[in-house]
This record gives C-alpha cells, sequence and structure tokens, in this order.
C-alpha cells in the first residue's frame, strides 16, 4: 500500500505540472452550405446551392446472434424496431466529397445487416444525451456495437428568377441597419449588378430582398427564354467581396436561392460509438489524470460511478485493477 500510495503521489506531481484546459470532442454536425457549377446536357451553365444536413434521429445497434433486445433491458424508454434502411441511398458521401464539400465525420452510409436495430430518441433526448447513451450501451456489454442515428439530407437550390427579376439579398449584422437601407447608400450595386430597375424591397429582420429588373435584356435573353445565370453569379460574388469589405454592417450580399419540392435526397448514416478505454475521467483523451483516478480507485478511495470503472479497463478483462493503470501508463508514454 505505501509503494501504491508513493507512486500516487508522483503521478500527483506529474499532472500539476501540466496544463489545464483539456478540450472535449464535441459530437453535433453542423449544416453545411456550398455552391456547385453544372452544365446541363444543352449546355448551358448555371449554379446550384447545396444544403447538406444531418438530422438527428436516434440510436441504431447491433446486438449479438440469437439475442433480441428489449427497452427494459438497455435502460431506454422507448420503442425499438428492426432496423431496414428503406430510404437507403448509396454513394451520396462521396458524391459530397467529390463536388468540393467539407466532409462529414461519420464512418459511412449504413446498409441494413443482420441483428441491426435503432430507436427513435429525437424527442425523448438531446443528440449529446443520444451520444453517451450508445457509449454506454457498448461499455457496459448489452451491445455489440452502437452510434447515433441521422437522416442525411441534400437538398438543391436553384437561383430565384422570375421572368426578368432576380431576388438579392443584402444581409446586415442588425436589424436597425437592415431598415436603413437605400440603393443611393450603397453605390456598389448599380455600378457592379447590369439591371436597369430595382423595385420594391422587402426587408425580413437583417436581410433586405431587392427585386432586380433588365428591361434591356443584359443577363436575361427573351428570345431564347434563358437567363446568364453565371454571369449573374460572378457579379454578385465580387460585389460581396467589395460591400462586405467595404461596409461593416453588412454581413453578405447573396442570390437568393429556392429549392424546388422534390430536391431532396436522403440516406441513413451514424456516428459510431467509440469508447476510449481507459478514460477513467471521462474527457474522451487518455493522460495521466486516468491513471491516477484508476489507482484511487484501486485504494477505494475514487468516487467514479460503475460505468466509468467499466470504461477504465483498458485490457478489457473484466476488472478494472492495477494491470490498467499500467497500460493507461503505456499509452502515455507511447504518444
Amino acid at each position: 500500500m505505501k509503494k501504491l500510495t508513493k507512486c500516487l503521489a508522483v503521478l500527483s506531481s506529474a499532472v500539476m505540472a501540466l496544463s489545464a484546459g483539456i478540450m472535449q470532442a464535441s459530437a453535433g454536425f453542423e449544416d453545411i452550405v456550398y455552391d456547385e457549377i453544372i452544365t446541363a446536357p444543352n449546355g448551358y451553365v448555371y449554379p446550384l446551392r447545396i444544403y447538406d444536413c444531418m438530422q438527428y434521429m436516434g440510436i441504431i445497434f447491433k446486438m449479438p446472434d440469437g439475442v433480441v433486445p428489449t427497452a427494459e433491458e438497455l435502460g431506454i424508454d422507448g420503442v425499438i424496431s428492426k432496423y431496414t434502411a428503406d430510404n437507403y441511398g448509396s454513394g451520396l458521401l462521396e458524391m459530397l466529397i467529390d463536388k468540393g464539400g467539407s466532409g462529414w465525420g461519420f464512418e459511412d452510409t449504413v446498409e441494413p445487416t443482420e441483428n441491426q436495430y435503432v430507436i427513435q430518441t429525437e424527442y425523448m433526448m438531446s443528440e449529446e444525451e443520444a451520444e453517451k447513451l450508445a457509449e454506454k450501451l457498448v461499455v457496459r456489454g448489452l451491445v455489440e456495437e452502437a452510434g447515433v442515428w441521422y437522416w442525411h439530407v441534400i437538398q438543391k437550390g436553384t437561383v430565384r428568377i422570375e421572368e426578368d427579376t432576380t431576388h438579392l439579398e443584402i444581409i446586415f449584422k442588425n436589424e436597425e441597419e437592415a431598415g436603413k437601407f437605400s440603393l443611393e447608400k450603397y453605390p456598389e450595386i448599380k455600378d457592379m449588378l447590369k439591371y436597369s430597375n430595382y423595385s420594391e424591397r422587402k426587408i425580413n429582420g437583417t436581410t433586405v430582398d431587392l427585386l432586380c429588373s433588365d428591361d434591356s435584356s443584359y443577363y436575361y435573353d427573351p428570345e431564347k427564354g434563358t437567363y446568364d445565370s453565371m454571369g449573374l453569379y460572378n457579379d454578385v460574388k465580387s460585389l460581396n467581396e467589395i460591400m462586405a469589405s467595404k461596409y461593416d454592417e453588412i454581413e453578405k450580399v447573396d442570390l437568393h436561392y429556392q429549392i424546388p419540392y422534390s430536391s431532396g435526397e436522403t440516406t441513413n448514416a451514424v456516428c459510431s460509438a467509440k469508447p476510449v478505454w481507459g478514460d477513467a475521467t471521462n474527457d474522451d483523451v487518455i493522460n495521466l489524470y486516468d491513471a491516477i483516478e484508476i489507482s484511487k480507485y484501486i485504494m477505494n478511495i475514487s468516487g467514479i460511478d460503475e460505468d466509468t470503472v467499466l470504461l477504465a479497463d483498458i485490457n478489457r478483462d473484466g476488472k478494472t485493477d492495477i494491470y490498467d493503470a499500467i497500460e493507461v501508463a503505456k499509452c502515455i508514454m507511447e504518444k
């Protein structure tokens, strides 16, 4: 016991020398918005605004062969159903990355396999709580695999053009500045955009919706019934760069995009719960704090709960003991 206490004192001294703030990993996803340039079969080139989001649905998990899960055994107050992935669609993640959008952090799209189940928890608990529960199911050995289940949605918006009229959005940093908008105050709009008329404007919170029309047909070709979308797109991009840098009150200048009703593409995705074995402090990293906590547990002076005791079992032999503390020390030295 004296040797163990001395070891604990040495570990404590080393910890005091470490910098304090350890960042905890975040589980949530942010929506991705980006533009894609499309060439139609007839040669017409136009921009698309891609809206890519992950809608949190619940928990997806895999059971051992022959084991049918019950909500009571798993400690989940909800209806468990077999995962079928009726709306599964392949290749959307690869398409997103290939087209230049930022990639998501999930493992891959989820194809149905044997012994796979889901429970919709989006109305029962938060996304962060679902992530913690999925991890606990794995740590407790109740399931083989688990993760947060998402509905991956991709929608494609086109520039809102009504005959020869385009909607231009001028987004301000606050409503007061938006209310002071006037074309005279921002001459760059008329200088850079090739419209002859700027009609009624509608203010919605911090956004000014400016209706731009062109009776001289610079962008719009009435004979062909086409619009020079790329010329307009490039002009607005240049205008945004100038306006956002010149005027502190302006957040962004952008075209207004509309999403066709049937444009959404969906598939299922999962962010796998991967417990950090040996993490006795529940901060998602392995360091000296964990070695200390395991040592304290061995000496019966720790207040960690049963789930954390299971998580601290880094060598996965079914018990948390001195060998786990040694294994954590090895992990630290190998970094």
